[in-house]
């Protein structure tokens, strides 16, 4: 119940910028999952892993939409790779989807702001 509330009350940062599924379908499990976090003002590794530990796209969508596509318009999460080290919470955040074959990268990083505590 607790992992399920904290996927609801917390916003989910894009990129702003896609790549097509048709352009990465054919080498799709190479794809890399990166996250760094800023700890004491330095850059530390957070998450790395492949996206083949995760449930295949075509897979969510057969699963979500009936189809092995998606309606137009639409975006799906479709999960994380584990941590290095324990979760903590960070100040800033900075992620990376990168893809080996054609040596290229999607990244994006967001500060956070804590709220306090509440009884």
């Amino acid at each position: 119940m607790v992992r399920a509330l904290s996927k609801q009350v917390c916003v989910k940062p894009v990129a702003s910028e896609a790549w097509l599924y048709s352009d990465v379908a054919d080498h799709w499990d190479e794809l890399q999952l990166r996250a760094w976090i800023i700890e004491d003002g330095k850059e530390v590794a957070y998450q790395d892993g492949s996206v083949s530990t995760l449930l295949h796209p075509i897979d969510l969508m057969k699963k979500h939409f009936k189809q092995d596509h998606m309606p137009a318009h639409t975006v799906m999460t479709c999960g994380t790779v584990a941590t290095i080290g324990t979760i903590r919470p960070a100040a800033q955040f900075i992620m990376e989807l990168f893809d080996p074959r054609l040596n290229r990268s999607i990244r994006h990083q967001y500060d956070i702001d804590f709220l306090p505590e509440i009884a």
